[in-house]
């Protein structure tokens, strides 16, 4: 499920990222790398659980919890550690501040999309839920039009 959230949010970002007058491409490798941390924490937590170093099972609230607080560091750490150039990690640590630059904001605005579309397709959210949310966030338009129709073609495949 992180894996399909990225790809959604690379599809996102990449027309956010063109709207912020930034490539294309950037945008779409940020999308892909940007939950990496959440990927690392979700496999060393269930390694923990399952060996009984901490208590609860994963998908419990404290386990959310744990991933959402450390993701974000650590897929700015691990982004450094790579030596991806600087817009990269730069727009990773600006998700744990204020977003400014324009691949953060791209990623910003992906991110939360993606993660609304995902509410609504587990069906926690109503269509109008959604459809309010996403013209609060002000992603209606061309970029979510595509996004959804190739958020469908990815569910078929998976």
């Amino acid at each position: 499920q992180i894996w399909i959230h990225s790809i959604q949010t690379a599809i996102l970002c990449r027309g956010f990222a063109r709207d912020q007058g930034e490539e294309e491409f950037s945008g779409h490798f940020l999308g892909l790398i940007h939950d990496v941390g959440k990927i690392i924490i979700f496999n060393c937590l269930n390694d923990a659980f399952s060996e009984g170093i901490i208590e609860g099972e994963p998908g419990s609230r404290a386990f959310k919890d744990m991933m959402s607080e450390m993701s974000r560091d650590i897929s700015y750490f691990i982004a450094r550690e790579w030596n991806l150039p600087e817009k990269f990690w730069s727009a990773l640590y600006e998700q744990t501040t204020e977003p400014e630059s324009g691949l953060a904001v791209a990623l910003d605005r992906a991110n939360s999309c993606a993660e609304l579309y995902m509410l609504h397709d587990l069906n926690k959210i109503s269509g109008p839920e959604l459809y309010d949310a996403i013209d609060s966030l002000k992603c209606h338009g061309p970029v979510w039009n595509d996004f959804l129709g190739k958020a469908k073609q990815l569910e078929d495949l998976v």
